[in-house]
């Protein structure tokens, strides 16, 4: 039973079940691409058979739930980062 509800609350979340598995908080210097972590989390979804979700969403649960620092960066011509996180290499 508890596998299955756990597995339920994944599929209904999967934004932040991708967030909590794949990425750490790191150094305030550490960033990714907002494009990258989105590319990474679809593949998840189309492994998993979850329904992906906008791009938007990942920047506010990741954001909210994860206090992380979404925004853009005018060093690299404007593209949208999140600061202070690396991926989770395990």
């Amino acid at each position: 039973m508890r596998v299955a509800k756990q597995k339920y609350r994944i599929e209904r979340d999967s934004v932040w079940a991708f967030i909590t598995e794949n990425l750490i908080k790191a150094n305030e210097n550490d960033k990714i691409k907002l494009s990258e972590i989105y590319d990474k989390y679809k593949l998840l979804c189309q492994k998993e058979e979850y329904k992906s979700i906008e791009k938007k969403i990942i920047l506010k649960t990741g954001s909210e739930k994860g206090k992380y620092k979404v925004d853009n960066s005018t060093k690299d011509r404007n593209q949208i980062y999140v600061f202070g996180v690396r991926f989770n290499e395990e």
